[in-house]
């Protein structure tokens, strides 16, 4: 399965396929809240918990285990094929996306800005704080304190625009391929 490349690293992707053979959901809520003595603000979440057991093409059986916001709706007999995603060399991986083989819908599993987070494509790294501390001493040498301070804040400004545009950039170059990835999956009547 074609893997993803960007700056020099690679996702790989590949899948796991069999029937459904059991499913079962619950739900879960997440109540959080907080304020003061004048004002109280109460938020909940609610994820689905689904688990269904795959019959696989090898004879074995598998426990698949989901949670979100959103759940795909699967019943016994179901052909399903998974798409997974992992760093080349690393053993964790995620699920991308799953391909309904009888009804043939694609549901999104992980978000392409999720996958994004997971594999740590542009987090700030602190190089931003150091290059502006870097303009404010130079700077500060050869004029004033508060010209120093005005290009330290625009570094550091133009260093998060650019690093948006980047992450914006790879989510959607992530989410083409995911997308195309899993219309294939979808056509193969194989799978």
């Amino acid at each position: 399965m074609k893997s993803f490349f960007y700056k020099k690293r690679e996702i790989e992707f590949f899948t796991t396929t069999g029937e459904v053979i059991s499913s079962s959901k619950y739900s879960e809520t997440h109540v959080s809240g907080g304020g003061s003595h004048n004002h109280v603000s109460v938020a909940s979440t609610t994820y689905t918990n689904h688990e269904f057991w795959l019959s696989k093409e090898d004879g074995t059986e598998e426990a698949i285990q989901l949670c979100s916001r959103r759940t795909p709706a699967l019943r016994p007999g179901q052909k399903i094929t998974i798409l997974n995603s992992n760093e080349k060399g690393a053993k964790r991986y995620f699920y991308t996306s799953l391909i309904n083989h009888n009804t043939k819908d694609i549901d999104v599993l992980m978000s392409p800005e999720d996958l994004r987070r997971c594999y740590g494509f542009y987090r700030p790294k602190g190089r931003s704080i150091l290059l502006a501390i870097i303009v404010f001493f130079l700077l500060v040498q050869y004029g004033t304190v508060s010209d120093a301070m005005f290009f330290s804040v625009i570094t550091l400004v133009f260093s998060a625009v650019l690093r948006l545009a980047s992450a914006q950039d790879v989510v959607k170059k992530l989410t083409n391929h995911i997308e195309e990835l899993s219309e294939e999956l979808r056509q193969d009547t194989t799978a």
